[in-house]
Parts: structure tokens; C-alpha cells; sequence
């Protein structure tokens, strides 16, 4: 009976994403992605996706450095965000050109893919692509 206990425990552990590390900082829709954006094609919002696979040393490490950090929060606050289980969303990383964790994509209201990177991210390195997105989304959609 406890090691049954313990293997619940574990798999409540892995799809939760306030226990394991996830930032709290920033609000984390816990759904599919397709759940998760599609209401920004109304409201015109860009989609951060996370990809993380909860047994990898190298996604805690993201989380604890690069999601922490105040610029990384505050850049991505207007963004609906979108994480996922690499393992179990791995058609949809794949079909990005995602090929393993950590991993991320920023996504336009029509669904097309405007950055994305995996591996070892540096703070630099995503926050200079969410500038891109943001700028390749403002040029293509006439916002400023």
C-alpha cells in the first residue's frame, strides 16, 4: 500500500506545475494548448508555451533561473501561458521542430510560430527572442 501511495504522490507531483517548480510568478494556464489559446484569437494576445519533462535536472534549473527572473515574468505578463509535458505533448514540440526540453515556442493569435528555442536557454537568449515575437507579431498585425 505505501508504495502505491508514494507512485500517486509522484504522478500528482509531475502534472502539477505550482509543486514543481513552475514558477508562481507567472499565470500558467494548466490545459491543452489549444485550450489555452484559442481565445487569443479574440483578444489578440501571443502564446508562451513551455515545454518541460518534470525528471529533467535541465528544466528545474530553467525554472529556477530564467522563469524566476523579474524581466523573464514581466516580459511575458500579456502573453497567455501555456505549459507542457514534453513527453506528452511531444506531436506538437515536434511539429515546431521542438525536440527536446526545456523547451519553448511563442505563438500569434493565428496560430503560426513566430520563436521558439530548446535546450539550455539562456535569460538573454529568451528574452531577446520574446522581443522578436513581439516585434514580428506588432509589424505583421499593424500593432505598435
Amino acid at each position: 500500500m505505501q508504495r502505491v501511495s508514494k507512485v500517486v504522490i509522484a504522478l500528482a507531483l509531475s502534472t502539477s506545475p505550482l509543486i514543481v517548480g513552475c514558477p508562481p510568478q507567472i499565470r500558467w494556464q494548466a490545459d491543452p494548448y489549444d485550450r489555452v489559446h484559442g481565445p487569443t484569437r479574440q483578444t489578440g494576445q501571443l502564446t508562451f508555451v513551455y515545454f518541460r519533462a518534470w525528471y529533467l535536472i535541465e528544466c528545474t534549473q530553467f525554472e529556477d533561473t530564467v522563469l524566476r527572473d523579474p524581466a523573464v515574468v514581466e516580459a511575458v505578463s500579456a502573453m497567455a501561458c501555456c505549459m507542457l509535458n514534453f513527453d506528452w505533448d511531444r506531436s506538437l514540440a515536434e511539429a515546431w521542430s521542438l525536440s527536446r526540453p526545456p523547451a519553448y515556442a511563442i505563438t500569434a493569435p493565428d496560430g503560426r510560430v513566430l520563436v521558439a528555442g530548446e535546450g539550455n536557454i539562456s535569460k538573454e537568449a529568451l528574452l531577446a527572442d520574446i522581443r522578436k515575437a513581439k516585434s514580428v507579431f506588432g509589424q505583421n498585425s499593424g500593432r505598435r
